[in-house]
């Protein structure tokens, strides 16, 4: 039996939930499965894996600026002190690799997460950096950068599909070394819905999702709040935040849950009419498998979610709105834009496959 390391970035419950899939196709395969956590993490991995065993991880404990266009410099700031954490968990990997006698550790976006010791997997969807604009041409830096943290790992691994109908756009097709970089199609925690799910009748007008680094989350928290209180029909909120007490002084009309597990979640994202989110890759892709119609608020300042949601707006699967243009009548406007996703094609077998030749390749090593 092979022991595996699975350790999502705490930057948000995006990289937690997108590693369900990945947990429950390593165990379907035999793996032992180790999960790095902290934070809001462990409460989510306590509901989603109680049996598996979770290792405090090193924290990121990001918290952005209040204001978009100070992301820049907040980033080159923060420069030192990521450093800083990505040699502290690296030697926190080694600790444990030793400790566990872990066979393979899977690392979602972090990049001092590997093992001299053992395979090391690297996970991301942003091969390519998106720059702010003042900054674009500086990318061809970013993306060399990028494949230095890369060349600590003997894989990276793509949640999305190669070339056409692809999620991420630019962001998972650009700078790919054949061998190197594999594509496993989206990683979703959700099962598709079914025919019969899509043809029957919402129940909620519009649910809100929250997630992302503070304080961001709670801003948007509020600008939403003060829409859904003129909100007319019944909606939801769901604020991201496991194992906390929800506020007791809502709208009548609105539903409010800190955290649901996910057959509950998938339930109410298929009986809601729209979902207004961050653009999180992990939340488009849950999105996707479920055919919703989304309005997409990008946190700002972060150039990735920004590139996601003009991508998404231009091929008219999702509407569109900046957080410091929020309002009712713009919520409206983008709710006339959004078709729907499109449907994807099955990944099951990418993911499988993909977990199936490394096993081999660890295998092959140790024999």
């Amino acid at each position: 039996m092979t022991r595996v390391l699975v350790n999502p970035l705490d930057w948000g419950l995006g990289h937690a939930t997108r590693c369900v899939p990945l947990v429950h196709e390593l165990l379907r395969q035999g793996c032992e499965v180790f999960l790095g956590s902290t934070g809001l993490q462990r409460a989510f991995f306590s509901s989603e894996f109680p049996s598996l065993t979770q290792i405090e991880a090193p924290s990121y404990q990001i918290h952005y600026p209040a204001q978009g266009w100070q992301m820049p410099f907040w980033l080159m700031s923060q420069l030192p002190r990521l450093r800083k954490l990505q040699n502290t968990e690296h030697l926190w990997t080694e600790k444990i690799c030793r400790e566990y006698d872990i066979q393979w550790v899977i690392s979602d976006n972090r990049f001092g997460c590997y093992s001299h010791r053992v395979y090391s997997t690297y996970l991301t969807h942003q091969n390519h950096i998106v720059f702010p604009s003042p900054f674009r041409r500086l990318e061809i830096c970013g993306e060399t950068w990028h494949r230095r943290q890369q060349r600590h790992f003997q894989e990276v691994w793509i949640p999305d599909f190669c070339g056409e109908g692809n999620l991420a756009g630019i962001l998972s097709q650009a700078g790919l070394t054949p061998g190197f970089h594999h594509h496993i199609g989206p990683l979703t925690r959700f099962a598709p819905a079914t025919p019969a799910e899509r043809l029957q009748a919402p129940t909620l007008s519009l649910l809100v999702m929250l997630s992302g680094p503070e304080p961001q989350r709670t801003l948007f928290e509020h600008s939403v709040l003060r829409i859904l209180s003129t909100w007319q029909s019944p909606c939801a909120l769901l604020q991201g935040k496991p194992g906390q007490a929800v506020p007791t002084q809502v709208p009548a009309q609105v539903q409010i849950y800190s955290h649901l597990p996910t057959p509950e979640l998938r339930k109410l994202i298929l009986q809601s009419s729209f979902v207004l989110c961050r653009s999180g890759y992990s939340t488009l892709m849950d999105l996707q498998a479920l055919g919703s119609k989304a309005i997409l608020v990008p946190t700002p300042g972060q150039t990735e979610q920004e590139l996601l949601g003009r991508h998404l707006q231009a091929d008219k699967q999702c509407g569109l709105v900046w957080q410091n243009e929020l309002s009712v009548e713009a919520l409206k406007r983008a709710m006339s834009q959004s078709q729907g996703f499109k449907a994807p094609a099955s990944a099951t077998n990418l993911l499988s496959s993909a977990i199936s030749q490394t096993l081999h390749n660890i295998q092959s090593t140790i024999g």
